[in-house]
């Protein structure tokens, strides 16, 4: 599991702002397209909707950085938008070139919060971006917004 891999968030922008130097590695193919993409996972049977963002800058002939953002209660749900629209989605909407790096954005599911079912779900996703994208195993970080502070908790 990736639970030993995160660090805190504040190494997150540093490695951001010094992924535009990024670190040359063999290229691995071009995944479909940048921007807020709308992804599934399936997970003990269950499809789950989630978003990852690519930078538009993205290319996989260098290393990027990943971020795990877990929302809030108030963006639960399944629809797989909900939690894009809060926190670091609404921030890259409107600051995008501060942010090179890939976040990916996985939904808790209502009634349910940030622990077991909903962290195993949100570590398969990071997973499935570091199977897709060129990402930097060492700048792989967690972040989150309220009752997602709570997940960052228990997965940190």
């Amino acid at each position: 599991m990736m639970r030993n891999g995160f660090v805190a968030m504040a190494l997150l922008l540093a490695g951001c702002h010094g992924a535009a130097a990024g670190t040359e590695t063999q290229p691995m193919s071009q995944p479909a397209g940048t921007g807020f993409l709308n992804k599934t996972v399936e997970v003990n049977g269950a499809r789950c909707r989630y978003v990852v963002y690519v930078p538009e800058s993205y290319t996989p002939g260098r290393k990027w950085p990943l971020v795990l953002f877990l929302h809030g209660m108030g963006e639960r749900g399944d629809d797989g938008l909900r939690q894009a629209s809060v926190g670091i989605g609404k921030a890259i909407r409107e600051h995008p070139e501060r942010f090179p790096c890939i976040v990916v954005m996985p939904p808790c599911q209502p009634g349910q919060n940030w622990q077991g079912p909903m962290l195993d779900m949100a570590l398969r996703t990071v997973d499935d971006a570091v199977a897709e994208y060129n990402i930097d195993q060492d700048r792989i970080v967690l972040s989150g917004l309220s009752m997602g502070g709570f997940g960052t908790w228990l997965l940190g």
